[in-house]
């Protein structure tokens, strides 16, 4: 009798531990189960991050090409500026010594019409 107790004893005893063999193979599973979702949520979210990465990638070499074209043309109309700017400057220049040979002619003309008038009387 002792012999059949100890073997009910250990079939209990074995019963228990595939229970609870089968419950870590149970929970193990769902683990795994989830690691792998989360994995693929996570390759999801690394491939939708590239594509981000690449969208703004291809942005900003467009803003930056319009920025250097952008610069380049105001680099090219400030020295358009300049230039017409240096040009009217001479062109002020040649005014301001013709207007001054106009005036001193018109004076020397003056003087001598004066002159002429008093020698007329």
């Amino acid at each position: 009798m002792d012999l059949a107790k100890e073997l009910d004893e250990e079939s209990r005893r074995r019963f228990e531990a595939e229970e609870a063999l089968d419950r870590m193979r149970e929970e193990y599973l769902k683990k795994e189960l989830e690691d792998s979702r989360l994995r693929s949520e996570l390759e999801a979210r690394v491939e939708q991050l590239e594509s981000e990465k690449q969208t703004v990638q291809v942005k900003l070499v467009r803003v930056h090409e319009q920025y250097e074209r952008g610069d380049q043309g105001l680099k090219e109309k400030c020295l358009t500026l300049e230039a017409t700017l240096q040009e009217s400057r001479r062109a002020y220049q040649q005014l301001d010594e013709t207007y001054k040979g106009l005036v001193e002619k018109a004076q020397s003309d003056k003087a001598s019409a004066v002159k002429q008038c008093e020698k007329s009387y």
